[in-house]
């Protein structure tokens, strides 16, 4: 069901908003698009020299006074950076589960709550599988990414929804401009880097589904859904016109005039990033946006194509798109 213009304009006026992980990749574009429609931002971080406030200011004077909560904190599964050890393991669970009960008891014990509490998860969520379609109403996959978004999911369902409405938005492989740092914007920069040395490459067979995003439909849906008081619940953030690995990896040597020469064996793939996270690479899912579409929500960039041609292009660097956005 879409929503109605009627509807559409009756959306209510939030001023000011807390960003949890702002410094990071999504948090950074998203702060900037939030800015430019002329909120307040408030970025809550680790260090104060990345963000406005600390989590440990927060847990020991409460939240600030925000109309609005988004939870972005979290390390990232497949950082290359970091070995697949029992710590780094342990590092992923803390980073997602202590910051979200954090800022799940400090909503819910604030005697002036935000109106609204946004959690983010991944399209990991649903486990891997060539065969089935995952919308918003399937269960958590088995493995570990899937088992790790479910743990996170409910731990942001602790809010009490009687007082914030609750937001949960589970993201795709999410593509950023090309020219940016190659660990904070994605994993665009790093496949580009392999397209430019001449080894271009589909992981394994190619075949599995690859669920991308651009980063301007991920921070659109998330801007419309923090204004869109109908809006609640769990929505996908993918492309509609999902592709296969090596369609997106022969689309992408297109656009850098780059050819596409070599397949990495799975377990090569096993071998670089372990036998937990190499599903998110060699198996992939077909996830849709369903409650995204029926929530009337109109992607910028619904095809593959114009999408990659936009960040490779058209982006000289992130700074200059902020500029833009302003």
């Amino acid at each position: 069901m879409k929503i109605s213009s009627s509807e559409s304009i009756a959306t209510e006026k939030i001023k000011t908003v807390l960003i949890a992980g702002g410094s990071g990749f999504i948090g950074r574009f998203l702060a900037k698009r939030l800015r430019s429609q002329g909120w307040k931002v408030i970025i809550l971080s680790r260090s104060p020299q990345r963000g406005d406030i600390t989590w440990a200011q927060i847990e020991s004077n409460g939240l600030p006074p925000c109309d609005a909560v988004v939870n972005l904190a979290g390390k990232h599964i497949l950082d290359m950076r970091k070995r697949w050890t029992q710590s780094y393991i342990d590092e992923l669970l803390s980073s997602r589960l202590q910051t979200t009960r954090t800022l799940v008891k400090l909503i819910n014990s604030s005697k002036v709550p935000p109106k609204v509490f946004l959690s983010v998860s991944g399209k990991c969520f649903y486990g891997t599988s060539q065969e089935k379609t995952f919308g918003e109403n399937q269960g958590p996959g088995e493995d570990f990414p899937g088992q790790l978004c479910d743990q996170w999911e409910r731990a942001a369902r602790e809010i009490d929804t009687s007082k914030v409405r609750h937001i949960q938005i589970r993201v795709g492989i999410v593509l950023g401009p090309v020219k940016e740092n190659l660990f904070n914007t994605g994993i665009l920069p790093l496949l580009r880097l392999t397209f430019m040395c001449g080894l271009g490459s589909k992981f394994g067979d190619g075949k599995q589904y690859f669920p991308w995003i651009h980063i301007d439909d991920v921070t659109g849906l998330m801007s419309k859904s923090l204004t869109t008081n109908s809006m609640s619940g769990i929505y996908n953030i993918v492309s509609p016109n999902i592709v296969s690995n090596e369609k997106f990896m022969h689309a992408l040597g297109v656009t850098l005039n780059r050819p596409v020469l070599f397949r990495i064996p799975v377990r090569m793939i096993q071998f670089i990033v372990s036998k937990d996270r190499m599903p998110i690479l060699t198996e992939g899912q077909h996830v849709i946006p369903k409650r995204t579409l029926a929530a009337g929500y109109q992607f910028k960039f619904p095809n593959l194509e114009p999408a990659l041609n936009d960040l490779v292009h058209q982006r000289k660097t992130g700074e200059q798109y902020h500029a833009r956005s302003h």
